[in-house]
């Protein structure tokens, strides 16, 4: 289950994704599917009541069905504007998931056309 993350980091941004985890959030998915970067359609995105944004990916190559993931906090939402503008116009995303395992962290995500 998602956890609340520590206090935005804004440079962050300019980072690789690894960097921007901390080690206890390394130390959780040690026994999680490795992460990296997969081209995803986008079913259906929005906030939870706590505010999570949970976004619901599934690789068009097929590492993992349709599943549900949440943003990461200082980027939530910006990755649901891009979510959301992947659903409108039919266009994939390019997702960076700490684990290709269900309700994940997704760390960068870019709308791209294929």
């Amino acid at each position: 289950m998602p956890t609340t993350l520590d206090k935005p980091n804004p440079k962050a941004a300019f980072t690789p994704p690894e960097s921007v985890l901390s080690a206890e959030s390394l130390k959780s998915e040690s026994n999680a599917s490795p992460g990296g970067w997969f081209i995803c359609e986008v079913g259906a995105a929005g906030p939870a009541e706590d505010g999570t944004i949970y976004i619901q990916l599934r690789d068009v190559g097929g590492a993992f069905p349709l599943h549900w993931y949440y943003a990461v906090s200082n980027e939530r939402k910006e990755m649901l504007a891009t979510a959301l503008a992947a659903i409108t116009s039919g266009f994939r995303v390019s997702a960076y998931l700490v684990s290709k395992d269900e309700y994940s962290q997704i760390n960068r995500l870019y709308i791209v056309r294929s």
